[in-house]
């Protein structure tokens, strides 16, 4: 008895402990999750150094600034786009004449709105009548998503999650309780969903699929059950068709030309599953696949029946989404289309964890591991996440920075070791529903908060990368020049990451001038650009007479008929006095001044009013490098030795007023630490015009 005591007493501070936070009401825990999450989310957005995701976050920054001003453009251009959400909320922030204030005030917005998905995902797990801490569990894991660092871009995914998630609450709803009024308020909800992001025109037909699962496949009869929904989208295709979808779509209409086979969509839409059961975490899959196939059993609660159906219809096709547009050309995992699908994970592992698996569904699921065991080690993780592969995937940026952390490489077996041990752990949870399901819960905490940890310090770290590239110490450098009505010329080689930088944080820059050549910066407004042959650039072929802004990250002008104001990293600013005209452009030498393995150097005599000059080089190499130089142009075939550690004039006359172009290339080229193929360094080409004495280029 004396034993039984003391255990007695040693448990009553855990049984109080316990039913002190049981007493505490499930919506204040809510709502400290959610605020908790904002301040986090707010603080790295402000830790976020300047956009990088162009040239969206730059569309609909001017999208806002545009309709804070009572209009609808881009640079003056009229923006047919017709996901206008975000910006119409964004639009009093860029009332301010401050880029920054409006920036910060934005990625506050994002911050609170994305952290609000939580709500509706609380929602649904009341709505599935799931144990209370299986809700704050299931809302937990939505704020723990390695996604939510999209709250730190000018974008609209953080809008459109939450109400993409909000209309998957009201349409489950509007399935187990079909009156005009739930109907009504899926239809403000995914109308709302649309116009934040339109890949989300896929929810109501969702709905219409899972409404047909509920009716038993009976048409007509889901048709008199749910006549709002159903009336409302036929009359809304109507006026689609009858508008012309082209106009409908605006600036998106480009996906009506996007054609895809059948094989190519199909894999990726395979690789789409794959990588989507990553980014949730693993350990929570195997559990609602069960919860899955429950929800579409004749056993299922008409709750779990709506939202099942729903669910399964929505990732369905935002996977046949995704899988045509990589298919298309992107080639990458597109888990910004996706996102709205990881939330819903944990609700369905919940669901299938009420139960003990039947022996047919573990030996299914245990198949199912062991497919996507064998196809981490098949094709490692690591490999999607190179380059332009984790472009729009935060998880695989997450991958990327744990790998270099840990000093892996892309083709690492550690990534499916990590697989293995969760997909085993969830399989022995899903054998012990009770126990496991805190256990996998727990485990899925543990992996999406580590994966978020690692996404933001991927992002954080790229964002001061590419302030510290394309921007120079003010940012707003142009604005402050005094300059107004300023046209940025792209040149071949400039990067269009660059020019939007320069876009979004400089408003004076209201011109895009789009050399022969170059990449386009985005969809909106730029002039055809061409060089006349006295150097004078031609724009839709009027003369350019204002002042310009030339991108020089792999390229390199100098204008006669200007005055140069300041010179960034890659970026010069240039006062007209008379008629600007280009006097040299070197295409293929970086900022950083090494010279591509083939660089061309185009000069305009004519600019200078001379009838020839002398173009003057200076090559070198690091001290244990060696190589031999060609440099080809009319009338001029060289061949130069550059040894290394020894600077190496060359001096290669132009003898006309005639537009002249050399090509320097190597005949053995070297390769930098950052994967850059290049002949050699050295100072800028410099065009000397005139008859040059002997020693000009010395």
């Amino acid at each position: 008895m004396a034993v039984d005591a003391a255990s007695l007493r040693a448990r009553r501070p855990v049984t109080a402990l316990l039913t002190g936070l049981q007493a505490i009401p499930a919506g204040a825990v809510l709502g400290t999750l959610v605020a908790l999450s904002a301040a986090v989310r707010i603080r790295t957005a402000f830790a976020h150094a300047t956009p990088r995701y162009f040239p969206d976050e730059y569309i609909y920054s001017e999208l806002a600034r545009s309709l804070s001003h009572g209009t609808l453009e881009v640079r003056g251009i009229p923006a047919h786009f017709p996901a206008l959400l975000e910006p119409l909320l964004a639009a009093p922030f860029w009332l301010t004449a401050n880029v920054e204030t409006a920036y910060r005030l934005t990625q506050g917005l994002h911050a609170i709105a994305m952290s609000l998905a939580a709500v509706p995902v609380y929602l649904l797990a009341r709505r599935l009548a799931l144990a209370r801490w299986q809700q704050l569990a299931s809302a937990a894991l939505t704020l723990a998503l390695p996604g939510l660092v999209f709250s730190a871009y000018v974008t609209a995914d953080a809008i459109g999650l939450t109400l993409a998630l909000t209309a998957v609450y009201a349409g489950t709803v509007a399935l187990e309780a079909p009156t005009h009024r739930s109907q009504a308020a899926f239809l403000g909800f995914a109308g709302l969903a649309v116009l934040a992001r339109v890949q989300y025109v896929v929810i109501p037909l969702a709905l219409l699929a899972a409404a047909l699962v509920v009716s038993r496949g009976r048409p007509v009869r889901a048709a008199r059950t749910y006549p709002l929904v159903v009336g409302t989208l036929a009359v809304l295709a109507a006026v689609g068709a009858a508008v012309g979808t082209s106009k409908t779509l605006g600036y998106y209409h480009g996906v009506l030309h996007l054609h895809a086979g059948v094989g190519p969509v199909l894999h990726w839409i395979g690789t789409d599953v794959l990588l989507l059961a990553y980014a949730a975490g693993l350990v929570l899959v195997p559990g609602a696949l069960i919860g899955m196939l429950r929800t579409l059993g004749r056993e299922a609660t008409r709750s779990e029946k709506a939202f099942g159906s729903l669910a399964s219809a929505l990732v369905v096709l935002l996977l046949l989404e995704a899988g045509i547009y990589a298919a298309t050309g992107t080639a990458r995992f597109q888990e910004r289309y996706l996102e709205a699908a990881l939330p819903l994970v944990p609700l369905l592992f919940f669901v299938g964890m009420r139960h003990s698996a039947s022996a047919r569904q573990r030996v299914t699921l245990a198949g199912t591991s062991v497919v996507v065991v064998a196809l981490g080690v098949w094709t490692p993780l690591g490999s999607y996440a190179v380059d332009e592969g984790r472009q729009d995937s935060p998880f695989l940026q997450a991958v990327y920075q744990l790998e270099q952390r840990a000093h892996l490489s892309a083709d690492s077996r550690v990534p499916a070791l990590i697989a293995a041990l969760l997909l085993g752990s969830a399989l022995v949870a899903s054998s012990r529903p009770r126990v496991g399901s805190v256990v996998a819960c727990g485990l899925a905490l543990l992996v999406s908060a580590g994966t978020a940890a690692a996404a933001v310090s991927f992002d954080l770290e790229h964002a001061r990368l590419a302030r510290n590239t394309f921007l120079p110490g003010d940012r707003r450098w142009v604005d402050d020049s005094g300059l107004r009505n300023v046209s940025v010329l792209v040149t071949p080689n400039a990067v269009r990451a660059g020019v939007s930088e320069q876009l979004f944080w400089n408003r004076s820059v209201t011109r895009v001038l789009q050399l022969t050549g170059s990449q386009q910066v985005d969809s909106f407004g730029a002039a055809t650009t061409r060089i006349a042959a006295d150097g004078t650039i031609l724009a839709d072929g009027r003369a350019v007479r204002g002042p310009l802004l030339v991108e020089e990250y792999a390229d390199r002008a100098e204008l006669a008929g200007a005055e140069l104001v300041q010179r960034s990293i890659d970026t010069a600013l240039w006062r007209p006095r008379g008629t600007p005209r280009v006097l040299s452009l070197t295409s293929g030498r970086y900022f950083d001044g090494w010279f591509a393995q083939s660089t061309r150097i185009a000069v305009w005599p004519a600019a200078a009013r001379a009838s020839g000059g002398e173009i003057c080089l200076r090559f070198a190499l690091p001290p244990t490098a060696s190589t031999v130089l060609r440099l080809d142009g009319p009338g001029t075939r060289l061949r130069v030795r550059v040894g290394g550690g020894v600077v190496t004039p060359v001096a290669v006359p132009v003898r006309s007023g005639k537009p002249f172009q050399l090509v320097v290339s190597a005949v053995r080229p070297g390769t930098t630490a950052d994967g850059r193929v290049v002949a050699a360094y050295g100072a800028p080409p410099h065009f000397v015009a005139g008859k040059a004495s002997p020693s000009a280029c010395r």
